[in-house]
């Protein structure tokens, strides 16, 4: 997992950490793992204790489909898969907006 961030807006980088390591980081490091832009895991949809503890604005999923489960959650999905290339702009009151818009 990597946390990037500019002091106003913030990305989370999964990586391919499994359901339960999720759940795990989401229960030990909930305030920490704050961010405008969760880029979620290639194999299986963030759990659902990351994406709460994370609260993330935008969700991009480097994988063919959106994973099982995400598409419910009401959050703006981009999935490589679907969407191309993914690109997000930082913006100077904090957050993230799509390169496409």
């Amino acid at each position: 997992m990597l946390q990037l961030t500019d002091g106003r807006s913030t990305t989370l980088i999964t990586g391919n950490l499994a359901q339960a390591v999720q759940d795990e980081l989401a229960a030990v490091r909930t305030s920490l793992l704050r961010c405008d832009l969760l880029v979620g895991p290639t194999t299986t949809a963030p759990s659902a204790a990351l994406l709460s503890a994370a609260r993330p604005a935008l969700v991009a999923v480097p994988a063919t489909r959106t994973p099982p489960g995400l598409g419910a959650t009401g959050l703006d999905i981009a999935v490589t898969g679907r969407d191309r290339d993914l690109e997000y702009d930082a913006l100077a009151t904090g957050g993230f907006a799509s390169g496409a818009g």
